[in-house]
């Protein structure tokens, strides 16, 4: 099953708007992802030709049945949680908030003093510490 799909920008959202008829909500199962949402579910056939299944005989079938996937990749990151979804009247409207983008990373300058001090040792005249270097 193909139906066709709507995605647009509006307010600081996306708006998924996908013709589905003769689905109910029980019919439909949405994966949202940062970056996608999966449309995907099954359609049942005909309840009057499920009746008479063994003694009836189809001249014309052109309205589709059976399992159907979509994926709709998203043009910016999403946040998932925020999603909303509504069925209505054949049309099943999704809303995504955009993600606002991390603000830039700031640059933290590293400070050295001029001359580094060391610490004073107790040496000898000639330099040379005795407890470490023995007599």
């Amino acid at each position: 099953m193909l139906f066709r799909v709507d995605l647009y920008e509006a307010d600081g959202e996306f708006i998924i708007e996908a013709e589905v008829p003769g689905l109910g909500p029980d019919d439909i199962l949405l994966d949202v992802g940062s970056d996608r949402v999966r449309i995907r579910g099954r359609k049942r056939g005909s309840p009057a030709l499920a009746e008479c299944e063994g003694s009836a005989i189809a001249h014309r079938r052109e309205r589709a049945a059976g399992r159907f996937e979509r994926e709709i990749p998203l043009p910016l990151p999403v946040l998932r949680d925020a999603a909303e979804a509504t069925l209505a009247n054949g049309l099943l409207t999704i809303k995504l908030v955009i993600k606002k983008a991390d603000p830039p990373r700031w640059r933290l300058s590293v400070n050295a003093p001029l001359r580094a001090e060391r610490p004073v040792l107790d040496c000898l005249p000639g330099g040379r510490d005795e407890t470490a270097f023995g007599k």
